[in-house]
């Protein structure tokens, strides 16, 4: 796990990416899921976690870097999810709340992201 994380910090950077280079990353992102799954099979998926998972290599693709991104959209997710949070305050039990923000979350995130669920109908 650490040598993934490792090759995969070394390749965060600014410079252009070969077609060879993103191959490689899209392999040790694979790997990196598939050992999570089976170090931590309960687990969820955290939003930094689904970028680099979901999206990263489209956008590397297109873009043939990576370090040319930020992680302004992760800073906004957190507004909207304290604005959730405090949306469903009044919940007391505190499983219940997490479902409602989860299943809120959730309902964005149907709305707003076109995954690989949406190209596999292409």
């Amino acid at each position: 796990m650490m040598n993934i994380l490792c090759f995969l910090m070394s390749n965060a950077d600014n410079s252009v990416k070969t077609d060879e280079e993103i191959d490689k990353i899209e392999l040790a992102i694979q790997e990196l899921v598939d050992t999570i799954r089976l170090l931590h099979p309960n687990a969820g998926i955290l939003p930094k976690l689904h970028i680099l998972v979901a999206h990263l290599i489209d956008f590397m693709r297109t873009h043939k870097t990576w370090g040319r991104i930020t992680e302004q959209s992760i800073e906004h997710l957190h507004g909207i999810f304290n604005k959730m949070e405090r949306r469903f305050i009044a919940v007391r039990d505190p499983i219940l709340r997490a479902n409602l923000i989860i299943r809120q979350m959730t309902y964005l995130n149907l709305i707003h992201d076109i995954g690989d669920s949406w190209r596999a109908a292409d």
